[in-house]
């Protein structure tokens, strides 16, 4: 899916069984949960990005509730920056990817 437009999810779950490129849209989570559920290899765009000198970052698209139910050997990469507050990894064995980026140390933080 590729959103260049707005999306105001509900307070309910949607479930991507495909790509995810929300980068040039606008997506407002509603409290409701994103469940990446594909069955191959998923990219998960945001548009988000660190901005060093921003102690809010510049974090674009963030969920409320985000969980992977992909277990297939591509798994979950996530292209770029995001925030949630839940993320639930639901799928043995799941396989993700997390952007790195060198000049920063902190980039995900997951607690």
């Amino acid at each position: 899916m590729t959103l260049s437009g707005t999306l105001i999810a509900p307070a309910a779950e949607i479930g991507v069984a495909g790509d995810w490129n929300i980068g040039a849209g606008t997506f407002t989570h509603g409290n409701g949960k994103v469940t990446l559920n594909g069955t191959a290899g998923q990219t998960i765009t945001t548009g988000g990005s660190w901005d060093e000198a921003n102690t809010n970052n510049n974090w674009k698209n963030n969920y409320y509730t985000l969980a992977v139910s992909n277990s297939s050997p591509g798994g979950v990469t996530f292209a770029d920056g995001w925030e949630t507050t839940n993320f639930v990894c639901t799928a043995a064995g799941a396989t993700m990817y997390f952007r790195y980026q060198e000049i920063v140390t902190n980039v995900f933080e997951i607690t």
